[in-house]
């Protein structure tokens, strides 16, 4: 190779790294730092197919998973097992060209022509995920440069993942002690959408909490925020709309995306101005589901996504016991 190609490939992998670093201490959302580690990815080696895969208690879950052949769903929990399992078993990377299959481990989905998968691990050296790059292509496949590539991304990605959950917990702690300092319910619903939108971005402008009122059939609002200065009417049927289909069919969080979600016939956006993103989870208190909060966005630049939806489930248990334990204190103390 000539000496200016090799200098020139030596820049472009100095200036890689040094993007990396940049995207990963971004202000940005976990989705939109997988997207921009993928794209500096792909200009240094052969990565259409990426994925970034987090090691829960009960599974494995795929919040970043772009492939030409093996969809999966971001949210829900896969087995530990596969080239993933493996590599969250040993803590060791995994260049399938050079090592070959593992023993007694079989490749889930298409095979690959070529795969790194890197460990993304904890600071005690536990290993919380795994980064992935394949190829299908015959002529194409990775070299050494690769591997320490991506070993850098995956411990760059570990303190992006490792600072997100902290926010999370700290949401969650938060939202707990609004008990203790809220005295009345009306109180509680502005500071419910202060510690909100500290962890997802769309809930500053847009975000609504509707309560059910089963023996009229209706929710009703009794907190919103919403930019695009729609008034929402005092009460609408429990079966309309995708608050309806969240208390009627779906039962668990569910997230709208334009132009990538297709909406359930049973379900429909707002008539107004639809938002180009959706996400709504039910109120569960006492095995019931008490009422819905919702956060849109009408801005294609302020994106709802996977990880918001997975930030919400894990809040949410915590908001419906939060507002039972205050509207409960609320009522005696009016007694």
């Amino acid at each position: 190779m000539p000496v200016p190609e090799q200098s020139q490939q030596l820049n472009n992998r100095i200036s890689a790294y040094q993007a990396i670093a940049k995207a990963v201490n971004r202000d940005e959302s976990l989705p939109c730092i997988y997207e921009a580690c993928h794209r500096i990815i792909q200009s240094l080696m052969p990565a259409p197919n990426m994925y970034v895969s987090i090691a829960e208690p009960e599974g494995l879950r795929f919040p970043y998973f772009c492939d030409q052949y093996n969809p999966e769903s971001p949210l829900d929990l896969y087995p530990r097992e596969g080239l993933t399992g493996y590599v969250v078993n040993t803590g060791k990377s995994l260049w399938l060209k050079q090592s070959g299959l593992p023993p007694e481990t079989r490749t889930i989905g298409r095979e690959s022509i070529d795969l790194i998968a890197c460990p993304i691990p904890s600071p005690d050296g536990q290993t919380i995920g795994v980064l992935t790059v394949q190829t299908y292509e015959k002529d194409e496949s990775y070299v050494q440069e690769d591997l320490d590539f991506l070993m850098f991304v995956a411990h760059e990605l570990s303190l992006a993942i490792r600072l997100a959950d902290k926010d999370r917990q700290l949401a969650i702690d938060r939202i707990a002690n609004l008990v203790e300092e809220t005295v009345d319910e009306a109180d509680l619903y502005p500071k419910i959408q202060t510690v909100m939108q500290s962890i997802i971005r769309p809930a500053k402008k847009n975000f609504l909490i509707a309560r059910v009122d089963e023996a009229a059939g209706v929710f009703r609002p009794v907190y919103i925020r919403d930019a695009s200065g729609w008034v929402l009417p005092e009460s609408w049927p429990l079966e309309d709309g995708l608050s309806g289909y969240l208390y009627n069919i779906r039962k668990r969080s569910f997230i709208y995306q334009e132009g990538v979600t297709e909406l359930p016939k049973e379900a429909t956006l707002p008539t107004n101005e639809a938002p180009f993103y959706w996400l709504g989870v039910p109120i569960e208190w006492a095995s019931r589901i008490i009422g819905v909060i919702i956060i849109q966005s009408y801005d294609r630049n302020e994106a709802l996504t996977v990880e918001d939806e997975h930030a919400l489930n894990g809040i949410a248990p915590f908001l419906a016991s939060t507002i039972g334990k205050t509207e409960f204190y609320s009522r005696m103390r009016k007694q």
